[in-house]
This record gives C-alpha cells, structure tokens and sequence, in this order.
C-alpha cells in the first residue's frame, strides 16, 4: 500500500479521518491518538473544558476576565485549543462540519455527539 493509501485510512501519526464508516475503529483510534499526543488533552476531552475560575467576594467562583489570566492558565486554555484541533482534523470535511464547531458546545460535548 503506497503511503497516501495508509494516510487516506489513518495509519499514520495523524488524527484518523472519520468518513462515516468504520466507527468503533474510528473512535478508539482517535482516542489513542489524542492520549499519545497528550494525555492532558484526552482528558480534556473526556471530561470537559478546562475552565480557568476565580473567586469572587462575595466566595462564588466565577470565570476569569482574560485580563486577570496567568501564565498557568494559559497552559491550561492551550490543552483546550490542541484538544479541539485534532478533534477538528479527524473530523474533516465530513458532513455539516463547519456548523458542528461554529456551535457554543464544549469539547467534550463535541467528542460526545460524535461518538
């Protein structure tokens, strides 16, 4: 099989495209692809979004404004954007692509709808 061949099928280090076939493969390929690039990611995925939360004074957590983020909520924002990428190149073109990201769902809520 020529390299384009493997690739058009996902063996290859990148997120497997989903085509609509072949789903149970599908989804545990592109879980193990998402947990060998980063496992912070999988579980951003799995669990959700990290949500960067401060206390307010009257003690309610709430979110923060993007002037009061720090370097290691960055970090944290940074799991969310790689996580949705791949979700997004294993997607692919597939149906209604576009509108399903474009869409105010959460990660994991995306991952969940397709699976």
């Amino acid at each position: 099989m020529s390299t384009q061949e493997l690739s058009a099928i996902g063996y290859d280090n990148k997120s497997p495209k989903f085509n609509g076939n072949n789903y149970a493969w599908w989804k545990n390929r592109i879980q193990n692809v998402i947990m060998g690039i980063d496992y912070e990611c999988w579980l951003v995925v799995k669990n959700g979004p990290n949500i960067i939360l401060k206390t307010d004074v009257e003690g309610n957590q709430v979110p923060k404004k993007d002037s009061e983020l720090v370097t290691a909520d960055y970090k944290l924002l940074e799991k969310n954007a790689k996580a949705m990428s791949i979700l997004q190149q294993a997607i692919g073109i597939f149906q209604h692509t576009h509108h399903f990201f474009q869409s105010a769902m959460s990660i994991k809520k995306k991952y969940q709808k397709v699976i």
